[in-house]
């Protein structure tokens, strides 16, 4: 697989866009699908993007995947060179974020657009179509408001060197619904944080059938801590401090946390559930 790398800047955070020419992914969560439509018109071509759908879903914390193929129809074939720009918004009253963006992308480059290009499917080591770019960007558990331009460069060079000699061709928005908690539905897991709003500690409780299993009980909680603009704070692993038939709960020291809203990914036995959390 080729695999590419491209710096993204945003207003909060700092992340790397991994884009790969491979098979389209599976539509679920975090994987958008985009298709972008070469046309003839009356004097020159026109480009216009699509999605699958207007809402997307993902798992927080998790990198997003930009699933993109190209129907060119017109018969004469002709180069032209793009690059994504992908805006990050949250309509959602989140911390101290509010309303504001989230991040606005670096130009993202996308494979040279032509007939050839599109022709060529499948699997292959070139940089063609379809392509998979793998957004490593930490996704939080909110709702994001997603607009992508489509920028069309003067030349083979401006595409080159990110220059701003290009025109935004087409604009499309889409929503990605990050969700907090997903059960699984062959189990029966409810899982509680207390007290929240926290102080100086916070109990995590794991409502299960087979706790008493001793088993069970020696299994260990990974805790990974993100601020309210996705990055890291802290890791531990937590072992139980009690357990009956019905419950194991964990207890952690909070008191080094700053007052704020905090993000704890809990992992455990192989399932991840995303909690909110408020320090006083």
């Amino acid at each position: 697989m080729n695999l590419k790398k491209i710096t993204l800047t945003t207003l909060f955070l700092f992340c790397i866009f991994n884009i790969s020419a491979q098979n389209v992914q599976s539509a679920g969560y975090n994987n958008v699908d985009m298709l972008l439509t070469v046309a003839d018109s009356l004097q020159y071509q026109k480009f216009e993007l699509t999605t699958g759908t207007d809402t997307y879903y993902a798992k927080p914390f998790k990198n997003l995947f930009i699933n993109i193929d190209l129907d060119y129809q017109p018969t004469e074939n002709v180069t032209s060179y793009f690059r994504l720009e992908f805006k990050f918004t949250n309509p959602e009253n989140v911390g101290n974020v509010g309303t504001t963006s989230l991040g606005i992308t670096a130009p993202v480059l996308i494979p040279p657009v032509s007939k050839k290009k599109a022709e060529r499917k499948g699997p292959s080591n070139s940089y063609t179509y379809p392509f998979t770019a793998e957004v490593e960007y930490p996704i939080l558990p909110i709702t994001y408001d997603v607009n992508v331009k489509l920028l069309k460069y003067a030349t083979q060079r401006d595409y080159i060197d990110k220059t701003p000699n290009f025109k935004v061709k087409d604009s499309i928005s889409f929503s990605l619904i990050a969700e907090e908690f997903t059960p699984n539905p062959n189990e029966f897991v409810v899982v509680t944080t207390y007290p929240n709003p926290i102080t100086n500690q916070i109990t995590i409780m794991y409502a299960e059938s087979g706790t008493q299993n001793p088993t069970a009980a020696q299994e260990p909680l990974e805790v990974a801590i993100f601020d309210n603009t996705g990055n890291p704070v802290s890791q531990h692993t937590l072992m139980s401090t009690s357990f009956n038939d019905t419950s194991i709960s964990y207890t952690m020291d909070t008191s080094q946390l700053q007052p704020g809203t905090y993000y704890f990914q809990l992992t455990r036995a192989g399932e991840t559930t995303i909690k909110t959390i408020i320090k006083q």
